[in-house]
């Protein structure tokens, strides 16, 4: 939970203001990557982390679910 917490206070608005005040920049000098690009780059990573973040979660959730079914079914069966 930390690290999509972290993306969502930090990292998402972080790269959003880079790029807000990198564009300006980037008249001054056109020889430069597009701020776009590296925009595009880190919201691809923070995508892909939390799309792996979310998986992982989804099966421990899933695991649990099953735990605690067999655990209430072993308990019904011994009484």
């Amino acid at each position: 939970m930390h690290t999509l917490s972290r993306a969502i206070r930090q990292d998402i608005p972080e790269s959003v203001d880079t790029y807000v005040r990198t564009r300006w920049w980037t008249r001054l000098q056109p020889t430069t990557d597009p701020p776009e690009r590296h925009l595009e780059r880190q919201l691809t990573v923070l995508y892909d982390e939390s799309r792996t973040l979310a998986t992982a979660l989804r099966e421990a959730e899933s695991r649990r679910q099953e735990t605690h079914t067999r655990y209430l079914e072993d308990r019904n069966k011994s009484s």
